[in-house]
């Protein structure tokens, strides 16, 4: 009962490629550009309502499956904060159960999760037993989880989400947050922020690794 106006249009299409000439369409498009690089969330406080919704999706969804988290493997002299539980998770249970039910606004947010979403249900459709990685960062348990502290940027956006390299120099104890993931196998990491000089605690989001093998180029009419 909708006229086809109405509906999204996405595509896609190898980045190699335009959708057809400039000034055949006469409306704004988007393009996302998935495989082989991180997604990551950049407004997850944008409405207050969604802060807990967004956190108790993600209790219940994790508590269910404690059992299966273990520390990830690291240099022994890491801190505390450095340190992650990690669990392997069919992708269909995670975008099921999980991605589906976590609800971000923003607009620089909100277009791009739902195509990633839709290019992971087309992947499961010919993969249904793929595996993912799930990160729970800075947690020792899913009842001790740490939030790490973030600060806003002058567009109400996370400044920084991911944790460097330490020491910069030398022998490496911890790579990075980017390089928490394995390169050929979708990983997601889960984060719990508390916001620099705002009312915003406990704040869930996410950051996505898509491997290169399961990249897709989609265009999206704004």
């Amino acid at each position: 009962d909708r006229h086809l106006n109405d509906f999204d249009r996405v595509a896609v299409l190898n980045q190699m490629l335009n959708l057809t000439r400039r000034n055949i369409i006469y409306d704004d498009l988007d393009r996302d550009t998935f495989g082989n690089d991180w997604f990551r969330i950049n407004a997850p406080h944008d409405t207050d309502e969604l802060i807990e919704t967004n956190r108790n999706s993600l209790l219940t969804f994790l508590q269910a499956k404690a059992e299966i988290f273990n520390l990830d493997e690291g240099h022994p002299n890491r801190t505390e904060e450095q340190k992650h539980l990690v669990a392997r998770i069919t992708i269909q249970d995670c975008l099921e159960n999980l991605l589906n039910n976590l609800r971000f606004t923003r607009e620089s947010d909100s277009a791009t999760y739902s195509s990633l979403r839709g290019i992971l249900k087309g992947f499961i459709e010919e993969h249904p037993n793929e595996e993912c990685l799930v990160y729970l960062m800075s947690a020792d348990s899913i009842d001790n989880w740490t939030p790490r502290t973030r600060r806003l940027n002058r567009n109400d956006e996370i400044q920084q989400l991911f944790q460097g390299r330490n020491p910069r120099t030398g022998e490496v104890v911890y790579p990075g947050d980017s390089e928490i993931k394995d390169e050929n196998i979708l990983s997601i990491q889960i984060h719990l922020l508390n916001l620099r000089d705002t009312e915003f605690v406990r704040v869930p989001t996410l950051a996505i690794w898509t491997p290169e093998r399961m990249g897709a180029d989609l265009i999206r009419q704004v």
